[in-house]
């Protein structure tokens, strides 16, 4: 009987192939991955485009319906051109960061490309957490770029250069930011829940914009409200706001104010991640 003879195996001293892998490099591998698919520049140039119409709409209406010395008052109130822009970049970006973040997780199990990833980063933890830095970093660059074309297609078509960046933009701009980057990060979640990403940007959908409206539909209790206000979609408009559509009883919102949106959101966004990760870590790829 011959006996067949198989050159040794490498062992790494960190117990596997790929566990010497710092996050570093699992980062900059994600990111050549994304960069490369053509839906993460259609995903980018959409924010972008679109709530440039958005704003450049909005801000013409304004000054069609309002006098030039009203008018001149308000741009130059604190932060008035940043809450202008940000109702159109909410609406669009929220949609956006959703399906860029399902996509972030769902195109590699199409693909079945999620095997060599596996292979090549076998700590799942490293490569949930590389795919949430890539889909933060691109969407909160996406969103401020977004932002600060939006302001100046507004001080454009409102034909004024008075304008207060003071406190209350700061905030508001760095809320909007915020509740974009948080958005994907819901989205990824649910892409690795769902791995499909019909499924995950249809739930995520649904999520942001049709369970307010079921809930809103139901008869009215301080409970309902209160669950209403802890959405993501109302939480959000405390920190690119600065208020709410939605109240409690008492005429306040219930998470209180910016910070208290702020906390809301990044539950939300962590808690998707971590719902994701525990699903993750234990299907098969």
């Amino acid at each position: 009987m011959t006996t067949l003879a198989y050159p040794p195996v490498a062992r790494s001293s960190q117990g596997g192939v790929g566990h010497g892998l710092s996050f570093g490099g699992v980062l900059k591998s994600e990111w050549i991955k994304t960069r490369s698919l053509r839906s993460t520049w259609w995903c980018g140039l959409l924010l972008l485009g679109l709530s440039a119409v958005y704003t450049a709409l909005l801000a013409a209406s304004f000054s069609r319906s309002t006098g030039s010395v009203e008018l001149s008052q308000m741009t130059a109130a604190d932060g008035y051109l940043v809450d202008l822009v940000n109702n159109g970049l909410a609406v669009v970006g929220e949609v956006v960061a959703l399906v860029f973040g399902s996509l972030m997780a769902t195109t590699e199990y199409a693909s079945g490309s999620i095997r060599s990833t596996l292979s090549a980063v076998p700590r799942r933890g490293l490569v949930i957490a590389g795919k949430s830095a890539v889909v933060a970093l691109f969407m909160a660059v996406s969103a401020a770029v977004s932002l600060l074309v939006g302001v100046a297609i507004s001080m454009a078509v409102l034909d004024t250069s008075a304008y207060s960046f003071g406190a209350d933009a700061v905030k508001m701009a760095c809320g909007i930011i915020a509740y974009i980057v948080l958005t994907g990060l819901v989205g990824l979640g649910i892409g690795f829940l769902l791995r499909s990403s019909a499924g995950a940007i249809a739930g995520g959908v649904g999520f942001y914009m049709v369970v307010p409206a079921v809930l809103m539909s139901l008869p009215h209790s301080e409970l309902i409200t209160s669950l209403v206000q802890l959405h993501p979609g109302y939480a959000g408009q405390l920190v690119y706001a600065l208020s709410s559509t939605i109240v409690s009883e008492d005429g306040q919102p219930l998470l209180g104010g910016y910070w208290g949106g702020m906390a809301c959101l990044v539950v939300w966004g962590a808690a998707a991640v971590a719902a994701g990760y525990a699903v993750f870590r234990k299907r098969d790829a």
